[in-house]
């Protein structure tokens, strides 16, 4: 048979061999090559190419009596020889891991022993620590981006809020559109004009905080839960659950101090039922030592596991690599995004005070009354939970509107319900019932006041509550349930309220003004009511109407602005 020349003088001395002169050559080159523990080889899969083809490459760079050994080996086996060069490297290294970092594996049974099972339950501590503060960043990293802007790069975010700031400019102008679009640009042309370190800074401790979250998204408990109670674990059940551990702490991203206090901020503020609430650069500071501390345990276990090479053996793969770690490369985009979110909710912001402003002047130019009236007694004011009571301004206003402001008015309209003769008869029926509904509205206010007191029905609540957080915090239910019944009754006011000014509008317009309908009419009377005084008894009467219908635009915009406060 012709000699085959695509076979190299290598190959063709090893294929001459016969089977007793390969066993013998194999012998005596495994002794000089020192191999150990070799019996079991691993086959790889026959559909990697590439990771046979990186093998072969790599084989040829060792030398002549390894090589081979290895042919004479894949020869007389009937095995590759990338599977058995595979395996050689496999065990070699486990044995350098096994005499260096003593205590992580037992090779010759594959299995992960007592002293990785210690160092993953080390992790798991650590993950349990930041679970809660990664969670708050998962849940929105844009608007941890804004908080890490205030701590990485302060002067800047400060200049940039004062700049596009909607409050630098007076209640007395009346911003439009065209301000808004002029202001958004000035925000958005400021950020993409970051210094080019600055935003480096800053997408550096981006990194480090999207590596920290994949560090609490490993599979540690998992894995740690596969252990037998004599602490062991064997490669091919490990295998699953350590590949997220060998992609994220082969490569160890540990975040600065300053994304730390920024992630610290961020889940502070933002957690509506922290139990932590207090003085919050104490609670910073505690935060930063604690963290601290669990990062030496990350730094003990990166210098205690061979993580790459821990991997290489648990996969039976020597050319194992991980890849680099990604996460956050959109951040300036959700960034930016977080500031025309601030921004939106500060514009908004200054809409709403802009109105109540405006509502503040009308109260004082219709009623001489300065700022905007509240209830008498608010027991939720005193309660640590920020409650923002939700009829607020149109609670305060009926309130003062039937206390005090119609007082003046009620002889007039008496003698318009005593006296008038109303040319649709169920107006008088109507506006009877009107009458008497401003003295009841009284006589209900007084009740709900009174309810409200700390000795009341609901604020007796209220203060224990209030007198014991840790009670609070444990008893929802019943702050839900009392405020539920405030609502409903403010609810019931400002119904009855509305209805009372729509009515008394009508009937009143019908007489004063003429603006008679199919249901409203004037009064018969109207020329001889009050007798010698019905030219003032006229104006008096026009002046309730007046007030009134102020009255009536005050509670519209009032239940405005409570229901765009809610």
């Amino acid at each position: 048979m012709a000699p085959d020349n695509s076979m190299s003088g290598f190959d063709r001395m090893v294929s001459s061999m016969s089977d007793d002169e390969r066993k013998d050559m194999l012998d005596k080159v495994s002794r000089s090559s020192k191999e150990e523990n070799e019996d079991v080889i691993s086959v790889l899969p026959a559909d990697d190419p590439n990771f046979r083809e990186s093998l072969s490459v790599r084989l040829q760079q060792e030398s002549f009596l390894r090589r081979l050994w290895i042919k004479i080996k894949a020869a007389l086996f009937n095995i590759r020889q990338e599977d058995i060069y595979n395996t050689s490297l496999i065990t070699r290294l486990a044995h350098d891991v096994e005499h260096t970092y003593p205590g992580l594996i037992s090779h010759h049974r594959s299995v992960l022993t007592l002293g990785t099972y210690e160092k993953l339950y080390m992790l798991r501590k650590v993950q349990e620590f930041f679970m809660p503060y990664v969670e708050s960043y998962e849940s929105n990293p844009g608007l941890y981006y804004y908080y890490l802007s205030t701590i990485v790069i302060p002067d800047i975010a400060e200049e940039i809020q004062k700049d596009v700031d909607p409050y630098k400019f007076p209640f007395t102008k009346n911003l439009t559109s065209e301000t808004r679009v002029q202001l958004i640009k000035k925000m958005e042309d400021a950020l993409d004009n970051l210094p080019e370190s600055k935003r480096t800074m800053m997408y550096m401790c981006v990194r480090s905080i999207e590596w920290l979250t994949a560090f609490n998204r490993m599979h540690v408990d998992s894995l740690i839960k596969n252990f037998t109670p004599s602490k062991e674990c064997l490669y091919n059940i490990a295998r699953s659950d350590f590949a997220s551990i060998a992609k994220i702490m082969s490569v160890v991203n540990l975040p600065a101090n300053e994304a730390l206090v920024a992630l610290f901020s961020f889940y502070y503020n933002t957690t509506a039922e922290n139990p932590n609430k207090g003085d919050e650069e104490q609670l910073v500071s505690e935060f930063i030592n604690g963290a601290q501390l669990h990062i030496e345990e990350i730094r003990s276990f990166s210098g205690g596991v061979p993580v790459k090479d821990l991997a290489r053996i648990v996969f039976d793969n020597s050319l194992y690599d991980s890849k680099p770690f990604g996460g956050g490369e959109d951040w300036f985009v959700k960034f930016k995004s977080q500031w025309r979110t601030n921004f939106d909710i500060r514009w908004n912001q200054w809409l709403f005070d802009y109105k109540k402003y405006r509502m503040q002047i009308k109260i004082k130019t219709y009623f001489d009354y300065d700022g905007i009236p509240l209830l008498p007694v608010r027991p939720w004011k005193k309660l640590w939970t920020g409650y923002t009571f939700r009829y607020e301004m149109s609670m305060g206003f009926i309130w003062m509107f039937f206390d005090s402001i119609i007082r003046a008015h009620e002889p007039v309209l008496k003698t318009v319900m005593l006296e008038g003769d109303f040319i649709i008869k169920e107006n008088t029926i109507e506006f009877a019932d009107d009458f008497r509904t401003i003295q009841n509205m009284r006589n209900d206010f007084a009740v709900f006041n009174a309810s409200l007191a700390e000795n009341g029905d609901i604020g007796s609540v209220l203060a224990g509550l209030g007198h014991n957080p840790e009670r609070a915090s444990s008893s929802r239910e019943s702050f839900d349930a009392v405020m539920s019944d405030v609502d409903e009754s403010s609810q019931n006011f400002i119904e009855k309220a509305g209805k009372w000014f729509r009515s008394v509008k009508s009937i009143l317009g019908a007489v004063v003004n003429g603006s008679e309908s199919q249901y409203y009419g004037g009064l018969s009377n109207w020329s001889k009511i009050g007798g010698r005084q019905n030219k003032e008894f006229k104006e008096n009467l026009s002046l309730v109407y007046t007030v009134v219908d102020h009255a009536y635009d005050v509670l519209t915009e009032a239940e405005s602005l409570d229901s765009s406060a809610m």
